[in-house]
């Protein structure tokens, strides 16, 4: 009976807290749907692509499996980041997807704006206007 329910309780994104992730590197997909962040953040992150997003924590690297069509508040993923870990996006590389352009409140610092690998950007960024 415990299988057939979702793990929504659990802390973090569907995460277990043990995985609570340092830094993500997602996997994409070109069909993956985009994510409206929603107010405060002015741009559109494409949606985490579905099955794993590498978890790299002091080095050591784990995979965490994501429910398909989870959705992700991406601006509470860098908060959470930066709040926790003093985690600074601008720090990753291209090789990162990540969405910092975060609603101005007191608690955040650095305001930055949404990066993506050129390489891998072959998909429709404007359709969302």
């Amino acid at each position: 009976m415990a299988n057939d329910k979702p793990h929504e309780d659990t802390k973090f994104f569907g995460f277990e807290p043990e995985y609570t992730p340092q830094l993500f590197k997602d996997i994409w997909h070109e069909d993956c749907p985009e994510v409206d962040l929603g107010p405060g953040v002015e741009q559109v992150l494409f949606k985490l692509s579905l099955d794993f997003v590498e978890d790299f924590v002091q080095g050591s690297s784990s995979l965490v499996s994501i429910r398909k069509g989870k959705s992700l508040e991406a601006k509470d993923l860098i908060l959470y980041l930066k709040m926790q870990y003093n985690f600074d996006p601008l720090l990753l590389s291209d090789e990162y997807y990540y969405v910092s352009e975060l609603p101005s409140k007191s608690n955040s610092p650095t305001p930055v704006s949404i990066q993506s690998s050129p390489r891998r950007k072959k998909r429709r960024t404007n359709q969302k206007y």
